[in-house]
């Protein structure tokens, strides 16, 4: 997106590299599943842009008709969708309102893109301009931890129907970040503001481990026989869906050694205090690791258990955990 007089941009968090170690238990016969950019690259700047005279209608942001897809998308739409995108803008019902903070993104209602992708942009946008309302899609009411995350950090917001087109005089927004390619000022920034509601948080002492019982995918298929052996180490068992934000965020930052499955529940590292242990179990073919790069950006120990998936498609399969890797792997979380 080419800047012009209609798009102000400010430099709000600088670019920086970054140099991440290895998982502390890496193991070299696992290098396939890393892509160099896990360990060394070049994070961007966070830009904030505002845009004079804009249209929101299909969750797209337009200017002078031409989509700015980069506000609210990860990726380019197809152009069929970017067609039928341009023609709802114009048949839609209309409506006019001054100025806003966008709070639109695809997966938002996903708890690991809200936390660390759409509320940290968010967050350093209502700070820079406290007296302009942040604009969201009705449907995110649906979405308790959107409704709690905002009512926490005090965030007074819109809620609109998107299938109209919306015209603002000005639009603030900063671009939809790559996925796991954390700016850390941005990130640090945005957990300071949550943890000023906790401070100071005690010692950390729990042994948490994260089951995925009520989720759909990505269960561990053996928990029974995994948690006897968690419980015999002090490890109590949590559902986050059971919890309240503001009790997860206090579980987290009072927790020594976090075990969870690849899973958004693990988007919560982001508030354990420094130094401690993140134990992630995962099929081995997940080559994901989001939680690796956000355990690095917050000065966390990282370790990670490979486990057999029920299928080929690591997003959805259940796992298997082999109990004597898991002992090995905790062994060395809990001397950290």
């Amino acid at each position: 997106m080419s800047p012009s007089k209609a798009i102000q941009s400010i430099e709000t968090f600088p670019k920086h590299s970054i140099s991440y170690a290895v998982p502390e238990n890496f193991n070299e016969a696992d290098r396939s599943l890393f892509y160099d950019e896990n360990f060394s690259f070049e994070i961007p700047t966070i830009n904030q842009l505002e845009l004079s005279v804009t249209q929101l209608s299909s969750n797209l942001v337009f200017q002078k008709s031409m989509p700015l897809f980069e506000l609210t998308r990860h990726k380019r739409p197809a152009l069929i969708d970017l067609f039928k995108a341009a023609i709802r803008l114009q048949v839609s019902r209309k409506e006019k309102l001054n100025m806003a903070i966008l709070g639109i993104q695809d997966w938002a209602n996903n708890y690991f893109h809200w936390m660390s992708e759409m509320l940290p942009r968010i967050v350093a946008l209502k700070h820079h301009h406290p007296s302009i309302p942040l604009l969201i899609p009705s449907n995110y009411l649906n979405y308790s931890f959107i409704v709690e995350s905002l009512d926490l950090l005090k965030i007074d917001f819109k809620t609109v129907d998107f299938s109209q087109t919306i015209t603002l005089n000005k639009l603030y927004a900063i671009p939809v970040p790559h996925v796991g390619r954390f700016n850390e000022g941005l990130m640090h920034f945005f957990r300071d503001k949550f943890m000023q509601e906790y401070a100071p948080c005690s010692e950390p002492h729990r042994l948490i481990y994260v089951t995925r019982g009520k989720a759909k995918r990505r269960r561990v298929s053996n928990e029974s026989e995994v948690f006897e052996f968690l419980a015999s180490k002090g490890f109590e068992k949590v559902i986050l869906e059971d919890l309240q934000l503001k009790d997860q965020i206090r579980l987290f930052c009072e927790a020594r050694v976090v075990l969870a499955s690849h899973g958004a529940g693990l988007t919560n590292i982001m508030f354990m205090q420094k130094g401690q242990s993140v134990v992630e179990l995962k099929s081995d073919n997940n080559n994901y690791w989001c939680y690796f790069s956000l355990a690095r950006v917050y000065g966390l120990n990282y370790f990670y258990n490979l486990c057999k998936g029920s299928s080929q498609q690591h997003r959805d399969a259940d796992i298997f955990v082999d109990i004597a890797l898991l002992k090995k792997t905790l062994t060395q979380a809990m001397k950290n």
